[in-house]
């Protein structure tokens, strides 16, 4: 077993160690119990104006320190919602992050000694960070009653995570990477339920509503580092849990603009392995994760 004062040699040199990461997002529902027709239900939207506040943290269980950086990046969604039946709808969206923002990643430890070292300061290193994430959801809408709606279905999560500039702290208790930047990778495939409120949809009607919440377990998970581009981690331990509303007024017939939000937070469970790395083993290890975002825009909505 490699020295407990190498944060890299445990396999967990900070900066690069290994993460996951995850948000959720979601795609609105649509249909009025009361619409004339069904071809008259669902509609299409746009949040050209979003932004998305997001924090992780991560928790190295083979150490003693956690890391927390908090960034807000731009966001685009779009999607539309199509009507089958009176009581049966599903929707169809995506999200991605663009011009992603570089914020600093600090970590620091649980103790006032680390390694065997008496630590003046507590901050071990810092680093800049950006995180970056593409979703696509398809939802399928039971009516339950009234406005009531069971919701369940899958998606696709693909994201990324960049580390550079890396500084130690003042105590120069580890080891920094060796390589000038360290991005991370992941994707998933996760199925949701939950259920939701839809007042119809925004054809015909000077304003439309609808508010949702779902919880998310990954079916399948794949995350690889540049740091050990040997390794694959693939188990599909955690959950998502999502609320997600949107409010709008009419401003033209079949055409809204209104206000739009989502609270999501997302929990990864740790996994390790060993592998062989310049003729010695290695031991790898993915952190316990924590993330929460919120999200909010401007929307467009439409049916024409």
């Amino acid at each position: 077993m490699p020295s407990s004062s190498s944060l890299a040699r445990r396999g967990v040199s900070l900066g690069a160690g290994l993460l996951a990461l995850g948000l959720c997002s979601a795609p609105a529902l649509g249909q009025s119990p009361g619409a004339p027709s069904v071809a008259d239900q669902g509609y299409s939207f746009v949040i050209g104006l979003g932004r998305l506040d997001h924090r992780y943290k991560e928790f190295p269980g083979s150490q003693p320190v956690h890391s927390q950086v908090r960034t807000q990046t731009p966001i685009l969604v779009s999607g539309a919602v199509y009507a089958v039946s009176p009581d049966l709808m599903f929707s169809l969206g995506s999200e991605v992050t663009f011009f992603p923002d570089t914020a600093t990643e600090t970590w620091t430890a649980t103790s006032d000694t680390f390694g065997g070292k008496a630590l003046t300061s507590r901050v071990l290193q810092t680093n800049r960070a950006s995180f970056s994430h593409s979703d696509t959801q398809l939802l399928g809408h039971y009516r339950l009653g009234g406005e009531a709606f069971l919701l369940g279905g899958p998606s696709v999560r693909t994201q990324s995570f960049k580390r550079h500039s890396f500084e130690q702290g003042v105590d120069q208790a580890v080891s920094l990477p060796t390589v000038a930047t360290v991005e991370e990778s992941s994707t998933e495939v996760l199925l949701h339920l939950g259920a939701g409120l839809e007042s119809g949809g925004v054809k015909g009607r000077q304003n439309h509503y609808s508010l949702k919440a779902l919880v998310g377990m990954p079916v399948v998970r794949r995350v690889e580092n540049t740091n050990y581009p040997a390794a694959r981690f693939n188990g599909t331990r955690g959950f998502d849990l999502s609320l997600e509303g949107r409010y709008s007024w009419a401003v033209h017939t079949g055409m809204h603009v209104g206000l739009w939000g989502r609270w999501s937070v997302s929990r990864r469970s740790a996994q390790s392995q060993t592998v062989s790395s310049g003729g010695s083993s290695v031991y790898l290890e993915l952190p316990r994760t924590e993330q929460s975002s919120l999200g909010y825009g401007v929307e467009l909505l439409w049916k024409l």
